[in-house]
Parts: structure tokens; sequence; C-alpha cells
């Protein structure tokens, strides 16, 4: 179900006894690695939310999405694992929109790419602790990439029309 971020506390109030998990991303170019990712979240949990990065956002730390916000949002809602799906908000000063959203939500447990590890500090833990939320790192082997589709179709592209 599509939901706006102004509705994560009521998730939280309509699920009380279950758990919750909460994660995030792009999901520009759907892969398997994709979909191994939120099948093994869905796994921790009985309820799960997942978080979408924005055009904006996503342009600021990586590259502009192939896919705009609105069509990524309706086909991550057309996954059977996912709960609930949102576009998350911008930062605000310096709080990120993980933060803000894992605030709002209090989920359970928060699941994070293993590549992602070393962008959480000591505070960022003692904050999730607080909130009473699981960090959680995916280290499951990357099966795929959309940037190395990306790649890939450029360079078949650009291969043969030379």
């Amino acid at each position: 179900m599509i939901i706006n971020f102004n509705q994560l506390p009521l998730i939280r109030d309509l699920h009380k006894n279950s758990r919750i998990v909460f994660g995030g991303g792009v999901y520009d170019l759907l892969h398997s690695g994709h979909t191994q990712g939120l099948t093994f979240r869905k796994s921790l949990g009985d309820i799960l939310v997942c978080g979408l990065v924005s055009d904006e956002r996503a342009s600021t730390r990586k590259r502009i999405p192939v896919r705009n916000e609105q069509d990524r949002l309706l086909v991550l809602n057309q996954f059977r694992d996912i709960d609930y799906t949102f576009i998350m908000p911008l930062p605000i000063s310096d709080i990120s929109p993980t933060l803000q959203a894992i605030k709002a939500l209090r989920p359970d447990i928060y699941v994070e790419y293993i590549d992602n590890k070393y962008r959480w500090s000591n505070e960022d833990h003692t904050y999730l602790n607080s909130l009473g939320t699981k960090l959680i790192f995916d280290t499951q082997p990357k099966m795929n990439s959309t940037t190395a589709i990306i790649a890939t179709i450029k360079q078949n592209y650009y291969s043969s029309n030379q």
C-alpha cells in the first residue's frame, strides 16, 4: 500500500503486536538483487515498510534515476513482500531521511546493506537503541546492481553501433 511519510506513525498503531521491519533504497531498474534484499527483509518480521529515495535525493547521492519516483513507487508497491511503501523526505539539517522515517515509524528492525555499514555513527546506534530499533546489516552477496546494468547497456549499445 502506498502511503505518505506523515502516515508512518499510524502503521505502528495499526500493527502493535507485529514485528515491523523497515528498509529503503532507490529501486530504479529492479533486478534480482532487489528482490533478494526485499525477501530477506520480509523474513525478519511481519510487516515490511519500504522507503523509496526521492529523485532529488538520489541525484545528489549517486545519479539521476532512469525512472521517476512516482513510477518507481508504483512498481515497488506491486511486490508481495512489501506491506507499505512511501517516498522518503529530504534531509532536515543534519537529520537524514532514514533517521526521520525511523523516528516516525519506530520499527523493530531497520535493515541496511552491508556496503553502508560505515555510514552509521556511534550516535546513530545510540539513537536507534533509544527508539527500540535494532539495526541489521544485509550481508548477502550482491547479485546485481542498477549501475552495472546501465554500464552493460551502454557498452552493448555503443559497441553494436560503431
